[in-house]
């Protein structure tokens, strides 16, 4: 015989009395309504008067009343409504001190007598009784969460079917962070029948609904005046509860601790909701935060009577340059940029998408193209716009204009911006003794990549950097003689690339190679970047290679990155300047490896880009350059069985 599923609802004020009576209609399983000995009659009046509907409508499950938390045990999921309910003029966080301490009592009961329930949260102020209750009982995270997203979701979709008159049921809605003045409705991903909230609706129209929604709780204990509500809470614990039972795989969004699955329910807790999640429709201010850390960006609600500061662009960067790894950051900040109704917000949005289609891929090329002076803020008078690569909303590579004057230089050493750049690049010209102040700042710590011309590379010998990049590259501007003094100036860097503006036949490419391979020492990697040259001329380049006593050879045309080691050749296709469209970049990889004949490879490894992987057509073209290379054994691509 099966066991019965068991509901424990401790408190039995008016949610915990609808609660038992959702539970019993929907036959959840047996209830047990259990409170402090003080309210025995009102629980054991409303358990009698739930069996006896029950009787009437031939629901099969039933409600015990008890006052010794030992009920509780063998309980399924419990739900907690116990604590203070707020009076009018109150706020949430007001009720913590005293709520806490029944938190504390309650916790325990449920670690003593039901240590493998699933426990959902009702009382307030929710956040910081979710995170007690999780503290307290020990319980895995996945078991502990609060009531939240649900109802703020439902309130916000209950307001805009009212303003637009139409059925709740067509309403798909977002709701994010704590259950509070800080909660977020996203006006873009909120639809009526699948057409966005903000082409339905007047800005001014959807900030009272958003402002509305936020203050639904309060609303309701103003008109109550002696409690808060209970209908639509009730109903929504029922929702998770029910989820979690029946492994209905919902996703409902609601308090919990940290980012867990299990079973029905996505949990996501309403600090993740705040600070890492994308967020619209409110501004946001510069959170006082502790030191060592970030500063994050928090919506603030409008009612709180707290001063609103609107974020700087600034700010944004200050926090990311702090963080770049951390990706939510920059959600946000598209999110921000597209309330500016600035079209990077929508090239942020792209660029952070796991995957892309070509269409896509096109269109935030595009829009990195043409707004490349927005990323670059301060720097975009100082640097050359060709020369400069974003890359998922970060500012990459920068190459700096020649003869900038000292001051800016000074002032260039406390931009954000650069310091999330990898790969700096110094235009030929007369060198700055005052560059020293950049050159030596922890700005630019995190370098990888230094370009500069020979007088340069002299220069910076001279001056005390806090940077070790692993590549230096050179901007060749003399093939010879000249060329041997030149490479003598650049310092000790574990590749050496070689870059011209000038057009490269392949006969001076051999001339570079042969140099370059001369000058190797303790190098491990020789790398050509051609900006005007030829097919011929990139092989050539590999083909020089396999003569030299020292490294690996790679050659960049076309934003195609082609690499030899040994009887292996690698084509990166991950196109990081993204001028060149990815059937362009496969043209020129299978070009090339087509005139590779005499190096007998055995083996071609592939790499696309994670946006842009490879379709039909460009396979095939890659194919059709293996079949002319009789050696090789396999073409190997990442990511395609």
């Amino acid at each position: 015989m099966l066991k019965k599923r068991k509901i424990g609802l401790i408190g039995g004020g008016q949610i915990g009395g609808n609660l038992a009576l959702l539970s019993v209609q929907k036959n959840l399983g047996d209830v047990t309504l259990y409170d402090i000995p003080q309210a025995e009659g009102v629980i054991k009046g409303k358990a009698l008067d739930i069996n006896q509907l029950a009787a009437v409508d031939g629901y099969d499950c039933r409600v015990t009343a008890a006052t010794d938390p030992a009920a509780l045990a063998g309980s399924d999921v419990i739900i907690i409504t116990a604590g203070v309910p707020r009076k009018p003029g109150m706020s949430r966080e007001d009720l913590l001190e005293v709520n806490l301490k029944i938190i504390k009592d309650v916790a325990a009961n449920i670690k003593a007598h039901a240590p493998d329930s699933f426990v959902i949260n009702v009382a307030n102020p929710l956040d910081a009784m979710v995170y007690a209750l999780y503290k307290i009982t020990g319980f895995k995270k996945q078991m502990v969460c609060g009531m939240a997203g649900v109802l703020d979701t439902a309130r916000f979709k209950c307001f805009v079917a009212e303003a637009l008159g139409c059925s709740i049921r067509d309403i798909e809605a977002l709701v994010l962070g704590g259950h509070g003045d800080d909660m977020v409705p996203l006006l873009r991903h909120s639809t009526v029948g699948g057409v966005p909230l903000t082409k339905l609706l007047p800005k001014e129209k959807l900030d009272a609904i958003v402002k509305r929604t936020r203050s639904g709780g309060a609303e309701l204990v103003e008109l109550y005046k002696t409690g808060s509500a209970y209908f639509a809470p009730a109903a929504t614990s029922i929702a998770m509860a029910e989820s979690y039972l029946f492994d209905r795989k919902r996703v409902l969004r609601h308090a919990a601790r940290g980012r867990v699955r299990h079973q029905g329910l996505l949990h996501r807790s309403a600090r993740a909701n705040r600070c890492r999640r994308r967020r619209e429709g409110a501004r946001g201010r510069p959170r006082p935060g502790r030191e060592g850390r970030a500063r994050e960006v928090v919506p603030v609600g409008e009612e709180d009577g707290r001063q609103r500061q609107a974020v700087t662009e600034g700010q944004f960067w200050q926090s990311i340059a702090e963080r770049p790894a951390d990706r939510s950051l920059r959600f946000v900040l598209a999110d921000w940029l597209q309330d500016q109704s600035d079209p990077r917000g929508e090239a942020l949005a792209l660029a952070l998408k796991a995957r892309r289609t070509t269409a896509e891929s096109k269109r935030l090329r595009r829009l990195q193209r043409a707004h490349l002076a927005g990323w670059l803020g301060p720097l975009a008078e100082h640097a050359v716009l060709e020369g400069c690569e974003v890359h998922e909303g970060l500012l990459r590579e920068v190459t700096l204009k020649p003869d900038l004057p000292a001051a800016t230089y000074r002032a260039l050493a406390d931009e954000p911006r650069l310091k999330l750049v990898q790969r700096l690049r110094l235009s030929p010209g007369r060198f700055e003794a005052e560059a020293e102040g950049l050159l030596g700042a922890p700005t630019l710590a995190g370098l990888t990549l230094l370009g500069a011309d020979a007088a340069t590379f002299r220069r910076l010998r001279q001056h005390p950097v806090l940077f070790a990049p692993e590549e230096y590259e050179l901007h060749v501007r003399h093939v010879g003689g000249a060329l041997d003094d030149e490479l003598l100036a650049v310092g000790r860097a574990s590749t050496l690339s070689l870059v011209s503006d000038e057009f490269m036949s392949p006969q001076t490419v051999a001339e570079v190679a042969r140099v370059a391979g001369r000058s190797g020492g303790e190098r491990r990697q020789f790398a050509l970047k051609v900006a005007y040259g030829t097919i011929e001329g990139a092989a050539q380049w590999l083909l020089s290679g396999t003569e030299q006593p020292h490294g690996e050879w790679s050659v960049r045309f076309n934003e195609t990155v082609i690499t030899l080691r040994s009887s292996l050749v690698e084509v990166d296709l991950r196109g990081a300047g993204g001028r060149f469209e990815l059937g362009s970049r496969v043209a020129t990889a299978a070009s090339v490896l087509a005139l590779l004949e005499p190096l007998q490879l055995t083996l071609i490894e592939v790499v696309p880009s994670d946006a842009e992987p490879l379709g039909r057509v460009q396979l095939e073209v890659l194919r059709a350059a293996q079949r002319r290379l009789p050696t090789v054994l396999e073409l190997r691509v990442a990511g395609v069985s």
